[in-house]
């Protein structure tokens, strides 16, 4: 979930949970709760060090950790208490932040990305995988809820607290609404797999953006993966609601739109095949097993051949992963081997670009 949405659900949560229960302020509980669930994104920084590493050990690792939240909360606790000289405040400030960076982990395990739970012990990824990792909906109801509830105690009505509780309780609904959509793609997915008579290994749907109802379907078979974007809830007011919620979000950009139409009714979709990096050729195949790839081979999930460029001095072979490829649009992660006369290096594609190279260390 994105960071600003973490923090707000902290703050959103902390008032249902230590309204009028600590020694803190109403304010204090939500100031705190707020920081403190954005927190666990610093993480971030470390993508500057070594993009690579960063995705595949330590985003969503040790700040994302129930097995270090305690000493998380307690740091920040203690350091809000010396700041503002309320050293007696330091347990009360400790339990909120406890909360919150709670609520900052669990929102980020129903995304699809995984959230090292148990990190420095286990390096296990979980993710539940029912929702967009950036939700307007999602978003949208915690807002209410904490505006709402924000709106009444300022007014001294004593309901802020039902408010807020009232509103976690529909985020909760929503999301055992996006796992039933989610059943329902998977539920096309193994029509189409026994309509193709297909060999199915795996069958898996990850959501998709602008809408709870967009999904990815895929299915894995020994030598290819069969991808479709599907709309489960295809009719026409419910598409033209998603329109235009599209075009104001984007300001009518017309490559969003055309992506948010390309997810379609199950039986009108277009299902695309991916042969296996394995079963492509030679040359791709020795790129993705190199050594120097390690990382990224331990990253991709739905891992594809994306291209290759080869020029006067160098040869370059591109990987992705099924996971972060949505239409109309470039995939966020992309990397290769490059090949030259003296050897062969790691290379990533910049984010938001077609050709920029960025040399990492192996």
């Amino acid at each position: 979930m994105d960071t600003v949405t973490h923090g707000l659900l902290g703050a959103l949560t902390s008032r249902v949970l230590f309204a009028n229960k600590t020694r803190l302020t109403v304010t204090e509980i939500t100031m705190v709760a707020w920081f403190a669930a954005m927190l666990p994104d610093i993480d971030y920084v470390l993508f500057w060090v070594h993009p690579l590493r960063f995705l595949t050990e330590w985003h969503r690792a040790m700040t994302h950790s129930f097995v270090m939240m305690p000493v998380w909360a307690i740091m920040i606790g203690y350091s809000i208490a010396w700041l503002r000289r309320q050293q007696y405040k330091w347990i009360a400030y400790s339990l909120v932040s406890a909360l919150a960076i709670t609520t900052h982990i669990l929102s980020d395990v129903i995304t699809i990305y995984g959230t090292q739970i148990f990190s420095p012990i286990s390096n296990f990824r979980a993710y539940l995988g029912t929702s967009f990792f950036i939700d307007g909906y999602f978003t949208g109801i915690v807002i209410t809820g904490l505006a709402g509830s924000i709106i009444l105690a300022r007014k001294g009505m004593r309901h802020q607290r039902n408010f807020a509780a009232i509103t976690l309780f529909v985020l909760l609904c929503y999301i055992g609404l996006q796992s039933y959509y989610r059943s329902m793609a998977l539920e096309l997915g193994e029509d189409y797999a026994k309509l193709k008579n297909l060999p199915v290994i795996k069958l898996n749907a990850l959501p998709q953006p602008f809408s709870p109802t967009h999904w990815k379907v895929i299915i894995e078979t020994s030598h290819q993966y069969h991808v479709a974007h599907v709309n489960i809830i295809p009719e026409r007011w419910h598409q033209h609601y998603t329109d235009t919620m599209v075009k104001i979000l984007t300001g009518n950009s017309e490559g969003l739109v055309n992506a948010a139409a390309s997810y379609v009714a199950g039986d009108r979709a277009q299902w695309q095949m991916f042969v296996k990096v394995k079963h492509i050729n030679t040359e791709v195949t020795e790129a993705w097993n190199h050594n120097d790839f390690s990382a990224f081979r331990k990253f991709a999930i739905f891992p594809v051949f994306y291209r290759q460029d080869t020029d006067a001095h160098m040869t370059c072979v591109w990987f992705t992963d099924l996971r972060y490829m949505f239409p109309e649009m470039i995939p966020p992660f992309r990397y290769g081997m490059c090949r030259t006369e003296h050897g062969s290096y790691l290379y990533r594609l910049k984010r938001n670009t077609v050709n920029e190279r960025q040399k990492l260390r192996s």
